[in-house]
């Protein structure tokens, strides 16, 4: 794994981030389900940055990931900022409580588990936290506060489907974005499973963008490089 691996999902980051925080001016409605999406990919990115799949004993390991967290902080500092001037001080509150919930203490316990985590655990917790959502409403502090929580944590569950899945594979690409449109068109077709349907389209356009960045052109069969009296006595000799 290399860092150009990080920059399909790093600039969705980016983007959403800069739609969202322009999204009280533009689209208030955008607030809620943006920053959504946001908890769900700085989570993604979290867990593929994190290469320790093995912690470190005692409490190194959560004091390790704690000095990484001023850095990540940054955009839900300006991010409560915005919910606070566009919708007052419950979303701002709802977006910090979730943030430090989530990196204090969900992470640095999730991790323990990950790490030996299969494909099918995986795919288990990614339906039961979306199957939660479904009975979670966001329109309380405490809503939103669960919410935005329970998003960074199918955020992990997604990275780690992903790196237990197959590496560079055309077929799984095409699977992630068939799921994408199945949940966008669930979201679309009825509008009261969207506490689910949309989360579960996040998840599988998270999915589309970390195969993206790993998908591989067709393998070719290696030969040896030609110098030009070789070009050249091979001309003859045809």
């Amino acid at each position: 794994m290399t860092p150009s691996e990080l920059r399909p999902v790093s600039g969705a980051f980016g983007l959403l981030l800069g739609l969202v925080l322009a999204s009280p001016w533009a689209m208030p409605a955008m607030l809620p389900p943006g920053t959504e999406a946001l908890f769900l990919l700085s989570a993604f990115m979290v867990r593929l940055n994190d290469r320790r799949w093995q912690r470190r004993p005692g409490a190194k390991a959560w004091i390790s990931h704690i000095r990484m967290m001023r850095w990540r902080m940054m955009p839900w500092g300006a991010l409560a900022l915005v919910a606070l001037m566009a919708q007052g001080i419950g979303q701002a509150g709802a977006v910090l409580a979730a943030a430090m919930l989530a990196e204090l203490l969900l992470y640095p316990m999730v991790s323990t588990i990950v790490g030996r985590m299969g494909r099918g655990m995986a795919m288990a917790a990614m339906i039961a936290l979306l199957a939660a959502m479904a009975w979670v409403d966001g329109s309380s502090l405490a809503g939103a506060a669960m919410r935005y929580t329970a998003h960074f944590a199918l955020g992990i569950f997604t990275c780690v489907y992903w790196l237990r899945g197959p590496d560079g594979e055309p077929r799984a690409l095409a699977q992630a974005v068939g799921a994408a449109f199945v949940f966008a068109i669930i979201a679309w077709c009825s509008p009261d499973s969207r506490g689910w349907s949309l989360s579960g389209a996040m998840a599988a356009a998270a999915l589309t963008l970390a195969h993206m960045s790993t998908v591989r052109a067709s393998i070719q069969a290696w030969r040896p490089r030609m110098t030009g009296n070789q070009k050249r006595r091979s001309g003859l000799a045809r």
